[in-house]
Order: C-alpha cells, then sequence, then structure tokens
C-alpha cells in the first residue's frame, strides 16, 4: 500500500483503534515497516507503549496531522496542544455515566453496598491477575484500576460500618 508517511509524522485516529485509542487522539510514528519500498506495517508510540498497525488499518483509522520537519519541535506542540484538550481518563471514563449519575452508583443503589464491596474486591482481583496480559495494556494501567475498585471497596465498607454503628 502507498501511504505518505514518514517517521515522527504525528497523526490522528479519525476513528478509534482497538480499546487503546480514542478517536481524535494523536501520536507520533515510531517505525515503518517497508517491503519492497512499500509500507506494511506501522509503529505508533503512545505514551505507555507502542501499537502495531498494518498499512490498511492505519489507512482507515489515521491520517497525518502535522509533519516534522528537521529537528523542529512542531509537532510535539501540536501533539501536547491536541492532547491537552482530548485528554482521556482511562479509570473513570465518561461513558460510564448515565446524565449525572455514575453506573457504579446505580449498582450500589440496585444491588446494595455488601454487593458493590464484593464486585470491587473480585475486580481488583481480575484487573491484578491480568495485569501486563492483555495486548496493548500496560501493567500500570491495570495497576491503577485494581487500585480504584480497592479504594471504592474500602469507601464502601467505611459507609456501610457508619450506617451500621449510627
Amino acid at each position: 500500500m502507498s501511504l505518505d508517511i514518514k517517521q515522527n509524522d504525528l497523526v490522528t485516529f479519525i476513528k478509534p483503534y482497538r480499546e487503546i485509542v480514542q478517536a481524535g487522539e494523536s501520536h507520533v510514528i515510531d517505525k515503518i515497516i517497508k517491503i519492497d519500498n512499500e509500507v506494511k506495517g506501522i509503529y505508533i508510540k503512545l505514551d505507555y507503549t507502542w501499537i502495531y498497525m498494518s498499512a490498511e488499518m492505519f489507512d482507515e483509522h489515521c491520517k497525518v496531522l502535522a509533519r516534522k520537519k528537521g529537528n523542529d519541535k512542531f509537532c510535539d506542540k501540536v501533539k501536547e496542544s491536541l492532547n491537552s484538550k482530548t485528554e482521556y481518563d482511562f479509570i473513570n471514563p465518561s461513558h460510564y455515566k448515565l446524565g449525572t449519575m455514575e453506573t457504579f452508583d446505580m449498582m450500589v443503589l440496585i444491588w446494595g453496598k455488601e454487593k458493590a464491596i464484593a464486585h470491587c474486591e473480585m475486580t481488583a482481583f481480575k484487573y491484578r491477575m491480568r495485569a501486563g496480559k492483555k495486548p496493548d495494556q500496560s501493567i500500570e494501567r491495570d495497576m491503577e484500576k485494581a487500585k480504584w475498585y480497592d479504594n471504592k471497596a474500602l469507601e464502601l465498607k467505611i459507609q456501610l460500618d457508619n450506617e451500621q454503628n449510627s
């Protein structure tokens, strides 16, 4: 496939790629794999890892946003400016809200604090057990998610204790 791309080009994702990159995110091309001068694959540098895409997947998901010229920092500045506007919260993303209420808060209302505590403890365990094993997912992100669930379980236990002691 003939793509007009170069190493260090800044690309923006025009649609999400797996569960890793959201539409609107921008990242830098780290390496281009060519066979007989034809692009076959692209490594894109994320903040926490790299992803590999075939040329076809790249063409479907990405477009070149800026091209680095020599040693200038233009792409870095564009990327920094874009990322400051499109920061994605992997621990508490907006798609877990329905209107003004968090999905987790609804779970507590429906099933109660005891079951929500058990859910949190099991989910934290799940994230620790799979840390580093899910493709293109950093260990740090899984550990942050596990910590979030541990903290939520503790918070609910304290609330439950306070309710029972009052």
